[in-house]
């Protein structure tokens, strides 16, 4: 999971911790990362498009008593 906490958003920390995690994927010998993020969450989605990820599948969300105002899950992916 990455959360940013609200006060810090758009200042680049999640830009960071997703190159970090790239980083270690790198040095694990992995050769692709993959990203699920809620359509309710478009900030979300736009930063990880941003950093060169792809959205690749889609997929209805089965929330029971979770709160979250998206619909799907989006699949994305980065080739490293």
């Amino acid at each position: 999971v990455l959360a940013v906490f609200p006060p810090f958003r758009d200042r680049g920390v999640g830009s960071f911790l997703v190159r970090a995690a790239e980083s270690d994927a790198r040095k694990a010998g992995k050769h692709s990362v993959s990203i699920i993020a809620s359509d309710g969450n478009p900030g979300a989605v736009r930063l990880y498009e941003r950093l060169g990820y792809t959205a690749c599948a889609s997929r209805r969300m089965v929330k029971e008593d979770w709160d979250n105002p998206g619909e799907n899950w989006i699949l994305l992916i980065k080739e490293l």
